[in-house]
């Protein structure tokens, strides 16, 4: 198998010219950054109720929340969880979103605007994290 490049030098030259060529052009359409730039597509709401149950938490808070943010086009998945004075809902933002502005404004404006809303009951606070 390898004696025909011994024979014949042609054969020899063509096949190295032939994987140094097929070597370069795959360096140059290698990917130009080394570490790229990632969208996050994820954000977290916590919300602390100290003292209520998780029925309480689920009702007051975590419903108004999701009923709101489902409003949102771009969301594609909301995920919560109530628990006995803490609720969590997750967001996660559908694929087609290349900028994250317009539509972190909009959650930003939805959980700003319950944020107001939950400031009239004293014990209840909210926190918004981007991930």
């Amino acid at each position: 198998m390898i004696r025909p490049f011994f024979t014949n030098i042609r054969l020899l030259v063509l096949t190295i010219i032939l994987i140094l060529g097929w070597g370069l052009s795959s360096y140059q359409s290698l990917p130009r950054e080394e570490d790229p730039q990632l969208v996050s597509r994820v954000a977290v709401i916590t919300t602390a109720f100290p003292g209520a149950s998780a029925e309480r938490v689920e009702a007051l808070v975590t419903t108004v929340l999701e009923e709101e943010l489902a409003e949102i086009e771009e969301i594609d998945v909301i995920e919560s969880d109530s628990r006995v004075g803490f609720s969590t809902v997750s967001i996660e933002l559908s694929d087609s979103i290349k900028i994250l502005s317009p539509s972190g404004q909009k959650c930003g404006t939805r959980w700003m605007r319950r944020r107001r809303d939950f400031r009239l009951e004293r014990q209840i606070r909210s926190y918004r994290r981007c991930c």
